[in-house]
């Protein structure tokens, strides 16, 4: 299931809702790093990796963190 938000509350919000259909890992690209604690918090009592794409969620352990040099892709 792939979702968008450019709220970091309803971002927060759908890791709960696919937290709670049963999702095996979620791979997140943070609105706000801090805020998004809530999303590995989350995961993390339930023992669901997390996966940061660009943005490192700050505040809270993640399982890996995905970037790139933004200088070498243009």
């Amino acid at each position: 299931q792939t979702l968008f938000s450019a709220s970091q509350e309803e971002q927060n919000q759908q890791a709960k809702d696919v937290l709670a259909e049963g999702a095996d890992v979620i791979v997140v690209a943070p609105v706000n790093s801090g805020e998004a604690a809530e999303i590995a918090t989350a995961a993390s009592a339930k023992d669901v990796p997390v996966i940061c794409y660009d943005s490192l969620i700050t505040g809270a352990p993640v399982d890996a963190y995905v970037t790139f040099d933004s200088g070498k892709v243009g």
